[in-house]
């Protein structure tokens, strides 16, 4: 991947410039970040990221992988995206169909601009159930809760 934009990409980002929330040095993070975890009956994905035309199949397949053996519920926690785009949101309401197909609760947690806005100018918060945090979307579920859930880990 070259630091040179293509045109009407936007501006050049160096090492350590901040882009939607998110660093764009390579060697700082990746575009996209998903930490799947199995905690008893539930599914956490946590994603991280920018989820875009590049990136969304990757997070759309592996949030699809997650639902083999079909859990009761899978949560996943937008709250370190910093970029949704179309094609993210098309991901999502894919994975929320294979969800719904395998009979699998699908709840998402996104409060921020960068995940929220989309979702709701869309109309898809209203389709999604979205909460406001980890916590809460564990809340009622069987076999986890927000002390059996591993925090992501941040470098």
């Amino acid at each position: 991947m070259s630091d040179t934009p293509v045109s009407g990409s936007g501006p050049q980002r160096g090492p350590g410039y901040l882009y939607r929330g998110c660093t764009a040095d390579p060697a700082v993070d990746e575009l996209l970040s998903i930490k799947p975890y199995r905690c008893g009956a539930v599914v956490v994905a946590v994603v991280a990221g920018e989820v875009d035309m590049l990136t969304a199949a990757q997070m759309q397949e592996t949030l699809i992988a997650q639902l083999t053996p079909p859990p009761e519920m899978m949560v996943i926690d937008l709250e370190g995206v910093c970029f949704l785009g179309s094609m993210g949101l098309t991901a999502l309401a894919l994975t929320e169909r294979a969800a719904r197909e395998q009979g699998v609760e699908l709840r998402v947690v996104a409060t921020s601009r960068a995940t929220l806005r989309p979702l709701e100018i869309t109309g898809m918060a209203g389709d999604l159930a979205v909460y406001a945090s980890r916590e809460e979307a564990l809340a009622g579920s069987s076999g986890a809760g927000p002390d059996t859930v591993p925090a992501p880990r941040t470098p």
